[in-house]
């Protein structure tokens, strides 16, 4: 009776002077700290574009390793639009964690109208109905949201670092701007929203947050991205971890190698870039394109990292694809037992009709079908066929060799039934 409660309230449409349920309340509360949510990583994710704008517009061609040469003949704008979208999402923060405390509060109100699964303290109760503190509006990952929004390269930011380190047995210094390093930071924005979109989908609905809330299994994205790799895993291992992770890295690293101008490695393509972190990735390592700068072998040994969770995740899933299931078992040994047993028994056919010049041929003949049926025996054996089995098997094809030999006889008699009758009309 609770379920189809449940079903009916989560599914009204909210009309004018209409009185809103708890249930119905709560989803609403729901809906909308989940879409600030995910607006705010939209902006936050959106915002690397104008940043990889600014960045391709000032890398200047002069540039190298030592000089940090920038073409300035291109204005902030795309700066300051990056400013803007950073702090939109920042101000969204703010409206999605007052309705995720206002929501959390108000689950007990719910439970008038739809009993809880589980049985819940008084203590539990309690805390779900206390006032929030300024803790709670800070909890989550408000923080960290607010830490990824504030690092972008900002209007008027040309400093520059230097890292100095030995390639081919020489001291070299590299040159970097921060507004290059963070941009590099940027792109992980990404892996965030693809996080931030598991808030929604067929585990974070009513009803698979009724189940959780009965077995105590918090609905969080991290419990969708499981049950979404548990349901779908080459799905979720190609659009979700190896496709982000490949363009993620690979943009990091051209960053971080492209000042080095080295003829014989060009990283101002895109695509060298990509293709180094693929055969990282895949363990291949051709050697065509390597990074030089220590940056850019941080970047590519944590590319390799993620190599090892995507092959190892391959593998278990190509097993978990290819392993018979019971019923399939089942079949693959009566197919490889009958087949075994039909060529035994026209090998042992073969032997008894056969006529035999010498005697040479009839022995080899006879061991023909002794290793037939020691091979018979052996996959009988191998399949876990026991001796009751093999007795009701040899039953089974007793009982239907004595229906073939009661069909012949009926049949002999007719054939004879029959030439008697032909044997009348001649004599006539």
């Amino acid at each position: 009776m609770a379920k189809i409660q449940f079903s009916r309230n989560f599914n009204l449409v909210h009309k004018k002077n209409e009185v809103i349920g708890e249930v119905q309340q709560s989803q609403i509360l729901l809906n909308r700290w989940r879409i600030f949510r995910l607006a705010s990583a939209i902006f936050s994710a959106v915002s690397v574009f104008p940043a990889g704008t600014d960045y391709e517009m000032r890398f200047s061609e002069a540039r190298n390793a030592e000089n940090c040469d920038l073409d300035t003949d291109h204005n902030s704008s795309p700066r300051f639009l990056v400013m803007i979208l950073c702090l939109i999402s920042i101000i969204l923060l703010i409206p999605y964690r007052y309705y995720y405390i206002k929501w959390r509060k108000h689950i007990p109100s719910t439970y008038r109208e739809l009993p809880c699964l589980a049985k819940i303290s008084l203590s539990e109760y309690s805390k779900l109905k206390k006032k929030a503190t300024w803790r709670d509006y800070l909890g989550g990952d408000t923080i960290f949201a607010f830490c990824v929004n504030i690092i972008f390269p900002y209007p008027g930011l040309n400093a520059t670092f230097t890292l100095r380190q030995q390639i081919l047995y020489q001291e070299v210094n590299i040159c970097y701007f921060w507004a290059e390093l963070f941009y590099a930071m940027m792109f992980f924005r990404w892996a965030f929203l693809i996080f931030v979109l598991f808030n929604y989908g067929s585990y974070q609905n009513p009803i698979a947050m009724r189940y959780c809330e009965k077995y105590d299994v918090p609905p969080s994205p991290y419990f969708s991205l499981k049950c979404y790799v548990n349901q779908n895993p080459m799905a979720m291992l190609f659009l979700f971890l190896l496709l982000p992770g490949t363009l993620i890295f690979a943009s990091t690293m051209r960053i971080f190698e492209r000042p080095m101008k080295r003829s014989a490695v060009d990283f101002d393509y895109p695509g060298n870039a990509i293709w180094n972190v693929i055969v990282t990735i895949f363990t291949i390592g051709y050697g065509d394109f390597f990074p030089a700068t220590n940056l850019g072998r941080i970047t590519i040994a944590l590319s390799s990292f993620l190599g090892s969770v995507v092959l190892s995740f391959l593998f278990v899933t190509l097993t978990h694809i290819f392993t018979l299931t019971s019923s399939e078992e089942k079949a693959l040994k009566e197919i490889l037992l009958t087949n075994s047993a039909i060529a035994t028994i026209k090998r042992a056919f073969t032997y008894t009709k056969s006529k035999f010049s010498t005697s040479e041929e009839k022995i080899n003949a006879w061991d023909s079908v002794q290793t037939q049926t020691r091979s018979f025996n052996k996959i009988r054996e191998e399949l876990g066929i026991d001796a009751d089995d093999n007795e009701a098997i040899l039953s089974d094809l007793s009982e239907r060799v004595l229906k073939v030999e009661a069909n012949l006889e009926k049949f002999k008699c007719s054939i004879t039934l029959l030439s008697h009758k032909f044997d009348s009309l001649n004599k006539r």
